[in-house]
């Protein structure tokens, strides 16, 4: 199934009921109809005869958003054979603002504007705003999608796995990197990053699911990592502004 909404790049949430007489995975997109450029994209699972809620938080929104339902496994796009649904509704997003300092809010901006425009920058580029710099390549000498050095500011991106990304979890990496620098105790903690990225993130109402799907694609399969995860996915719980039902 594909709906259409002209969301006019205003800050809105997206909610949709989903039931079925079976447990299935139901796979939900939505995008830039302008570049297809993704804004969520999440499995919503059924339990049987249950009637569910999703909510999809996006502060920020395309002018138009095209939205795919369907399920994972028969992946019928035209109809909805396995599961019924109500059209999905734009409604108000949800918000719980942070009091900012100058410098997280400045760049809480320029990381949302990088995030949106990730699709036409250019690579080998610097971009610079309020003295904030990140440079962007088309692939970075590690394993995750950004970094940032502890003796300097500025932040080095791979291109080529924030295209891979949605909106939101591009601008909560970004966010996670500028925590290292600008606003931990300690540089090196990662854990500290993880509290000010999140804290940010979640307030602005981006939602739940995009914030752990961010870290599951970067985080390697051990104990330290799987210790990380367990301890955001609490976090996440106990700070998200939507419950899905």
């Amino acid at each position: 199934m594909t709906y259409s909404f002209q969301t006019e790049k205003k800050p809105c949430a997206m909610q949709l009921r989903l039931q079925s007489a079976y447990p299935r995975n139901i796979f939900v997109v939505g995008y830039d109809a302008s570049n297809n450029d993704p804004y969520f994209r999440r499995y919503c699972e059924l339990m049987p005869g249950k009637l569910h809620t999703f909510f999809f938080g996006m502060p920020l929104s395309p002018k138009t958003l095209k939205v795919q339902i369907f399920d994972r496994d028969d992946r019928i796009f035209n109809m909805a054979t396995t599961f019924e649904l109500d059209k999905p509704k734009i409604v108000g997003l949800r918000t719980s603002p942070l009091s900012l300092d100058r410098d997280s809010a400045n760049f809480l901006h320029f990381a949302e504007q990088l995030a949106v425009e990730m699709p036409t920058l250019k690579t080998g580029g610097t971009y610079e705003e309020n003295g904030f710099e990140v440079d962007l390549y088309n692939d970075l000498p590690t394993s995750t999608p950004a970094r940032i050095e502890s003796n300097l500011d500025y932040i080095e991106v791979s291109k080529t796995d924030f295209l891979k990304m949605t909106v939101p979890r591009r601008v909560l990496i970004l966010l996670h990197e500028f925590s290292h620098n600008f606003l931990n105790g300690n540089p090196e903690s990662e854990i500290e990053s993880d509290i000010h990225a999140l804290s940010i993130y979640l307030s602005r109402g981006y939602p739940f699911m995009e914030g752990i799907y961010a870290f599951t694609k970067i985080l390697h399969d051990n104990n330290q990592s799987m210790e990380r995860l367990e301890w955001m996915y609490e976090f996440m719980i106990n700070h998200q502004l939507y419950i899905d039902q």
